[in-house]
């Protein structure tokens, strides 16, 4: 029950997300689109030195936000 009203808290905080968030959050996606697209044609997807840091940046941001 508890378990039940922290889903529904947490869905109705996300309504009132800030706009830094939301823009943080979209760039990562297409961060990480780029790189899948770029590794396309290879088996095993590689990151590079400046793809891991964007993405780890993004995402230390959007954690102290939330």
């Amino acid at each position: 029950m508890v378990l039940f009203f922290a889903s529904l808290l947490r869905m109705f905080l996300q309504v009132f997300r800030t706009k830094r968030t939301i823009v943080s959050e979209i760039a990562l996606l297409r961060k990480e689109n780029e790189i899948l697209l770029r590794r396309l044609g290879k088996k095993r997807v590689q990151f590079g030195f400046y793809d891991k840091f964007f993405l780890v940046v993004l995402t230390r941001q959007l954690l102290v936000i939330r």
